[in-house]
């Protein structure tokens, strides 16, 4: 991607789908490390939906979550900017190197509490897999990214086709272009097989 935001300076390309990408970045202002997330699609309301996201995330206060600073714009490329986090993408780590037993230990607790901060803000992640969690480079830390497709608790949705997260992370109530009313334990549903995958 192209995209660049005018006060920061991109670093690593942490991770990228075809919802998103991740950077890693510097505030030039005062050299400050931050992420920066760049939505790909929509196009329409991308700056609107990034503003929702910063607001949902504003309410949660958890090192396991990531902490949101600003929406930022520059031409037609808005980006989430987030306090920066020394780590890669799950999806990356796993490809570098398996997770031993314990380290999946140590993820699973971290993502554990983060869940227990989120769901105490009365919101459900509703996406989460391993391209919404970051990793520390020594695996003993994590934290939830990417709150685009968030709900409040008790909110009514639909699964739209394609949904965001591969449906193998996906409560079944939640898949199959149902409607359904977001519950934290989808979110349980989506942890328990992120976790599984970790061991197999």
């Amino acid at each position: 991607m192209s995209a660049r935001i005018e006060g920061y300076t991109l670093g690593d390309r942490l991770h990228a789908d075809a919802r998103s990408e991740l950077y890693a970045a510097v505030r030039d202002v005062d050299r400050v490390s931050v992420l920066l997330r760049f939505p790909l699609q929509p196009v329409m309301r991308r700056a609107e939906r990034l503003q929702r996201e910063l607001e949902l995330l504003r309410r949660i206060h958890a090192p396991s979550v990531a902490q949101a600073l600003s929406v930022e714009e520059h031409r037609e490329h808005p980006a989430l900017v987030m306090r920066g986090f020394d780590g890669v993408s799950l999806v990356r780590s796993v490809v570098e190197r398996p997770f031993s037993p314990r380290e999946t230990l140590d993820i699973g607790i971290e993502l554990s509490d983060a869940l227990v901060a989120i769901h105490a803000s009365r919101i459900v992640h509703n996406q989460l897999s391993p391209a919404s969690v970051l990793v520390g480079a020594t695996r003993r830390s994590a934290q939830i990214i990417d709150f685009e497709s968030a709900l409040e608790i008790g909110q009514h949705a639909r699964t739209e086709r394609g949904t965001d997260a591969p449906l193998r992370y996906v409560a079944p109530e939640c898949a199959n272009e149902v409607e359904f009313t977001s519950d934290p334990r989808a979110d349980l549903y989506s942890l328990g097989a992120v976790l599984y995958e970790l061991l197999c």
